[in-house]
């Protein structure tokens, strides 16, 4: 499973807003059917919504992440 950090959405916040990512090819598919999916550079992921959460920055690694949404905003 890979991960999707927001690290600069909350700055004010200790910790960070982690959202969990799988490749769609991984996904069984009754959880397919209930899982946003999202393409990031033309690699299609499902968003476990249901999980999403804040961690310590500390415990995160740089290599779990494949992007940070904040770019993706407007």
């Amino acid at each position: 499973m890979n991960f999707l950090g927001a690290f600069d959405v909350y700055r004010n916040f200790s910790t960070k807003l982690i959202v969990p990512l799988t490749s769609t090819g991984e996904m069984e598919l009754t959880r397919k059917r209930i899982t946003p999916v999202v393409d990031i550079n033309g690699d299609k992921y499902c968003v476990f919504t249901p999980v999403i959460t804040f961690l310590d920055p500390n415990k995160i690694k740089k290599k779990d992440f494949i992007c940070n949404v904040v770019i993706s905003r407007g």
